[in-house]
Order: structure tokens, then C-alpha cells, then sequence
């Protein structure tokens, strides 16, 4: 609601002066003092004046040099780092042939068919002699939309992430330790180098515009999810998502016949609300969130839209005017 001056609550700094002043519509809203949107006379008539308290003590402030302490003074992320931490590297997005770019793995001991964390590999095309870490991932898989029953048109491809080697001697054909693995690797699993993604502190907010989509994969599963799950979505950046975008889920209704009355008669039932999900990392066509809340089985195919609590905010009313009352919550 306060998006249009105060963007990211990190960036509130002392000696900045807020009014907390109500709009036309009749919402509340806090502006900086100062701005034409937070003239005072536009809020209801203030309450009969009360005798003024003494006037408080003024410290001038200066920059100064200060030791910030330890990690335990950084800022307290809105959703945990955690959960997401390992997906602002991977999953990757990329064109059908991007990773044939990359070395692979062109063997393992003894013939074996999958390796794991602690096993020994082989591999080809590693060039740099100053990398020495690297992801592994198993060649891209594509991605359909939902609606597209033939499946002959993928909008994406991704590649999966199977975990982490190490470069431990080097030459024609590389020798690789396995740091950690999510999955079991093998012969044609590529290796993309590490590059350590800075951790964000996500700001909440609605879409932008009204958007609408499915879901179209569970990332690490093929059933039903829920709560800390990690969701593909088939629509990105040009759709108007970006990182913090909440989004509401909602099962699709069946259709069933209707044996109250006669004949072949058949309905379809409402789509219910079964949970929110945070959007954490934006392609252009595509989208990962996380799964916030589910009072219910999310799967695959099931639509996503705005938040009903906070549809009112983007989309206006038949006759063009907001609602007298709004409301507006972030799960």
C-alpha cells in the first residue's frame, strides 16, 4: 500500500518524518512529510487538540565509522534464505543446446552407471586451469504448457541440478571429487562453474497487473506438494512478475455430471483457494516460487492468479471507480 514512496522498509532513515493520512478511497497509507500526497488537510478532521508535550531533546547526526558486528546484525529476510538459497543458482533456464557448451562427464570407476557424494569422475572440456568448482547438471528437459495437450511446442527448457565437484587433478580428461550430490550423477551430466549469487531481502508485494497462469512442473518431484515446495510457473517478466510477486493458488474444479436432473447433463465446479506462493527468481517466460501456504494438494496444472484479498488494488470496478473499502493481506 505504501509502495509509491516508501518502496523497501529497509530504506526508512533517521530524521525522515512519515504521516500516516487517508486516502479517497479510504484507505491508510504512510507518506514522507513534505510530499504533495501527504498533506494532512486531506485526512478526516483531527480530534479536539490536547495540550502540546514539552518538545523533545534534538542529537545532530554525523557519518561516522562503526563496526557492524558479526553476521548477526544483518537485516531479518521476509522469507527464510534457506529454502531458496540453492535455487538463486539453479534451476536453470536455458535453450535446448546451451549446456552442450559445457564440460561433461565422459566417465566413472569401474563402469559404474550413477555416482554420489564422495565417488570419483571423469570429465572433458574444462579449459579454465583457474576454475576448479563446478555444478553439475543433467542435460536440459523441456517444459510444456499445460494447454498444450500434443506437447509438440516446449516454451523452455530446464536443466536440473544434480550437486557439486571438485577439480582434483587436471589434464586432457580431468579428474573430479563429488562434493555433494542432490542426485545420482553419470556419463553426460554437464559441469557449469560456480557463481555465488548474492542473497536478497525480498520485499512482498501484489502483481503489478492482473495476471493469470498454471503450474506447470514441481521442481525435485512429480506428486503433490505443499508447504517450502518450490513451484515452476508459466509466466515470467514479460508477463509482469518479478521477485517478491505473491501469487494465490487455486485447484481446478471438476466437471461431473449432475444426476439431478435428467439426461447427460455435466457442470463444472468453482476453483477453490488452496494457497500463496512468493515469487523468487524471474525468467522472461517462466517463473520459481516458493509455496508459502497450502490448506490443500498442490500439483501440477493447478492456476494461479492475484490474491483475492488484494484484487481490489489492481483492478477497478465496473464503473471505473475503486471500492469504498479495501483490504489487503500478505500471508
Amino acid at each position: 500500500m505504501n509502495r509509491q514512496q516508501i518502496s523497501n522498509p529497509h530504506l526508512i532513515y533517521p530524521g525522515q518524518a512519515l504521516v500516516l493520512v487517508r486516502t479517497a478511497e479510504g484507505r491508510a497509507q504512510l507518506k514522507l512529510v513534505g510530499s504533495a500526497d501527504a498533506n494532512p488537510a486531506s485526512a478526516p478532521a483531527a480530534a479536539p487538540a490536547v495540550p502540546a508535550a514539552p518538545p523533545l531533546p534534538v542529537a545532530k547526526l554525523e557519518p561516522r565509522v562503526r563496526d557492524l558486528g558479526d553476521i548477526g546484525s544483518e537485516p531479518i529476510p521476509s522469507i527464510p534464505n534457506r529454502l531458496i538459497e540453492p535455487f538463486l543458482s539453479q534451476p536453470r533456464i536455458v535453450a535446448a543446446d546451451e549446456l552442450a557448451k559445457y564440460p561433461r562427464i565422459v566417465a566413472t570407476p569401474e563402469d559404474r552407471l550413477y555416482l554420489g557424494r564422495g565417488d570419483i569422475a571423469y570429465a572433458r572440456g574444462i579449459e579454465d586451469p583457474t576454475q576448479t568448482d563446478f555444478h553439475v547438471f543433467r542435460p536440459a528437459r523441456p517444459l510444456y504448457d499445460p494447454d498444450d495437450y500434443e506437447r509438440k511446442t516446449p516454451f523452455a527448457y530446464e536443466a536440473y541440478f544434480l550437486g557439486s565437484v571438485r577439480v582434483i587433478k587436471r589434464g586432457e580428461v580431468a579428474t573430479l571429487a563429488i562434493l555433494d550430490s542432490r542426485q545420482e550423477m553419470g556419463v553426460q551430466d554437464r559441469l557449469v562453474p560456480i557463481q555465488h549469487e548474492p542473497l536478497i531481502t525480498y520485499v512482498p508485494h501484489a502483481p503489478q497487473r492482473p495476471v493469470e497462469g498454471r503450474l506447470v512442473s514441481v521442481y525435485g518431484g512429480i506428486g503433490d506438494v505443499g508447504n517450502n515446495s518450490i513451484v515452476t510457473l508459466n509466466r515470467g517478466a514479460r508477463d509482469g512478475l518479478e521477485i517478491g510477486t505473491v501469487l494465490q493458488v487455486d485447484s481446478a474444479g471438476a466437471t461431473v455430471r449432475d444426476v439431478t436432473v435428467p439426461g447427460n447433463q455435466f457442470v463444472k465446479l468453482p476453483n477453490e483457494r488452496i494457497g500463496h506462493m512468493f515469487v523468487f527468481r524471474v525468467f522472461d517466460r517462466i517463473a520459481y516460487a516458493l509455496v508459502l501456504t497450502a490448506n490443500g494438494p498442490i500439483k501440477v496444472g493447478d492456476r494461479f492468479g492475484q490474491p483475492e484479498e488484494l484484487a481490489s488494488d489492481n483492478v477497478p470496478s465496473d464503473d471505473g471507480a475503486s471500492p469504498a473499502h479495501q483490504v489487503a493481506v500478505l500471508p
